[in-house]
């Protein structure tokens, strides 16, 4: 790790901008079953794609989304509190770092590298882990894609780094590999969802 870290800096890496859900937490079970309960609720036969669909949407985009794709009638705030109450108590009680997440971002942070953590999960949802998380503490900006936050490039500014000479963790190929063409170093954490 201490080595991934070097060549980091060595690449001129100033800092770290890192999605949460799938990256650092392991949540992304949960969205999945939130996503099949939410579609029996509603009498939905749930599409077998549509975790793609929806990766990387905030959940304002999912909301309208679910309500363009699927007819939905419910407002996009109303789908936004749905989800957050079937999500809140795992956030507070269950969803568990990922394997090794706590000793990398301790070491960048230990190494002077700033980290800034960019999702599209809700605030609600992120200051739900944050308080059971003790090493998110240690972060220098936590931003979330609700519609009335900033972008994960803000973020950065606000931390003291550049966007251009960030690293980004992602939760997705897909994600990674935009953020590859667009000049980003990236990595992305695997999953099976």
């Amino acid at each position: 790790m201490k080595n991934f870290i070097r060549e980091m800096k060595r690449a001129g890496i100033k800092g770290v901008l890192s999605d949460i859900d799938g990256t650092l937490l392991d949540s992304m079970g949960l969205w999945y079953d939130i996503d099949v309960a939410f579609m029996k609720m509603k009498g939905i036969s749930m599409p077998s794609d549509l975790q793609m669909q929806i990766a990387g949407m905030s959940m304002y985009e999912t909301a309208l989304y679910f309500r363009r794709t699927f007819g939905i009638e419910d407002s996009a705030e109303v789908l936004m509190e749905t989800w957050n109450e079937m999500a809140r108590d795992a956030y507070l009680h269950r969803i568990e770092l990922k394997a090794g997440a706590e000793e990398f971002l301790n070491a960048l942070l230990d190494e002077g590298i700033p980290v800034a953590l960019a999702t599209s999960n809700s605030r609600h949802l992120v200051e739900s882990s944050i308080e059971r998380h003790e090493v998110f503490h240690r972060l220098h900006a936590i931003v979330t894609a609700d519609p009335e936050w900033e972008t994960g490039t803000g973020c950065l500014h606000r931390s003291g780094e550049e966007y251009r000479d960030c690293s980004v963790g992602l939760p997705c190929i897909r994600r990674c590999y935009s953020g590859c063409q667009s000049g980003k170093c990236c990595w992305c954490e695997s999953h099976r969802y």
